[in-house]
């Protein structure tokens, strides 16, 4: 066998055993795709959501020389200018808490232009499908609120950031979500828009 040929075989054996756990793929399979992003977003977000838009591996820049930038797994915008990230987590070393409070701010900052009123400012969602349980507490979702202190209400800020338990695999609609994340094969996965996306690429 030459070269090149084991080097196809190394890669399509790599290819086989990628699963939506991996940020490529995730971003193929959702970039571009709305159908498949507004189904992924109503599982999470227990609601419809209409997407006008969906890009993956979405480079933000940071305004600061020398800043850190960010790219985002899949960035969408839904039908009332909502912008929402979505990010898949392996391993916990990319996964410190502040990793959220720093993609929402960077989300935050490029929704408004020059002149335009804080109050035009639209919600932002920050959402991290992690392959374990980040808290432990074996739930599906952990939401994430800022509230004052005092009344225990909630500040509206309109900030919302979601952790996703990638091992929750009970008998609804978020548990089967789960368990098609973790399937290398298009054949074993369940809902048919993430199976036929995921056979294609």
């Amino acid at each position: 066998m030459s070269g090149e040929a084991q080097n196809d075989v190394i890669i399509n054996r790599l290819i086989d055993k990628m699963t939506l756990f991996d940020d490529n793929l995730m971003s193929l399979v959702f970039g571009q795709n709305i159908e498949a992003t507004e189904q992924l977003l109503h599982i999470i977000m227990e609601r419809h959501i209409k997407v006008v838009s969906v890009e993956g591996q979405d480079e933000f820049k940071n305004p600061v020389i020398g800043g850190r930038c960010i790219t985002l797994d899949i960035h969408a915008i839904d039908i009332n200018g909502r912008h929402i990230d979505i990010e898949v987590q392996v391993n916990s070393e990319g996964g410190h808490v502040r990793r959220a409070r720093f993609h929402s701010s960077m989300t935050d900052a490029r929704m408004l232009r020059e002149g335009q009123d804080f109050k035009e400012l639209k919600d932002s969602y920050v959402i991290f499908i992690y392959d374990h349980d980040k808290f432990r507490k074996g739930l599906p979702f952990y939401h994430i609120q800022r509230r004052v202190d005092e009344t225990g209400e909630s500040f509206g800020d309109g900030s919302h950031i979601i952790y996703v338990n990638g091992r929750y695999n009970g008998n609804d609609e978020i548990g089967h979500l789960m368990q098609d994340f973790h399937q290398c094969k298009p054949e074993q996965i369940q809902n048919k828009i993430l199976s036929n996306a995921v056979a294609y690429y």
